[in-house]
């Protein structure tokens, strides 16, 4: 949204974190956006015009914002914790059984309907708006001829991407090994491209 909005000049941005232990890196991707870090305590004081939350980490807390907006920073409904949906349980987007977000974002139609099979109560403050990551990779399809010869894929190569986090506590740490080696068993013509989470 930053990325979007940042020529704006009527508008200011400030950044904060929400203690969590798969948060290493991000104080380091915040500082590449060029953006003032407030202390996570000092952020939910403060009477925002707008907050925007990328995970779950206390936007409850942040009770004097204007408006809360969710903006997953996955693939969306699928993902699970604690028993349930991790992007749209119950327990993660409603509070004494309120939405807690006065929006919250999706790639697709296809996603708000799972969304919304998934936890009724916020359907009518799911709007879909694409997804900026997706974008780009289709993009790429206009040089995927120049993009795959550069990864070293060959015009008759199966390209498979993986994308996951790699920090000590991430999909890496704990089954990187056992997504290598069976990658390794694929045949030939199936090539394997691992794109790692930016910042953790």
């Amino acid at each position: 949204m930053h990325r979007l909005l940042a020529s704006d000049d009527r508008l200011s941005f400030a950044a904060t974190l929400a203690p969590d232990r798969f948060g290493r890196g991000c104080e380091a991707e915040v500082g590449r956006w060029g953006l003032p870090l407030v202390p996570f305590e000092a952020a939910t004081a403060e009477p925002w015009d707008l907050a925007v939350f990328g995970n779950h980490g206390g936007a409850h807390l942040f009770a004097r914002a204007g408006a809360r907006v969710f903006v997953p920073h996955g693939v969306g409904a699928g993902k699970q914790a604690l028993g349930q949906d991790f992007t749209y349980g119950p327990d993660f987007v409603l509070r004494s059984g309120e939405p807690i977000y006065t929006a919250m974002f999706e790639a697709s139609e296809e996603g708000r309907e799972r969304a919304e099979g998934i936890t009724p109560r916020p359907a009518g403050r799911i709007r879909v708006v694409g997804d900026l990551e997706t974008d780009e990779f289709l993009a790429v399809l206009a040089r995927r001829a120049t993009a795959r010869a550069l990864l070293g894929v060959g015009p008759e190569d199966l390209l498979v991407l993986l994308s996951a986090t790699w920090g000590d506590a991430g999909m890496l740490a704990w089954h990187g090994p056992a997504l290598l080696k069976s990658a390794r068993r694929l045949p030939g013509h199936i090539r394997v491209v691992l794109k790692p989470h930016p910042h953790n």
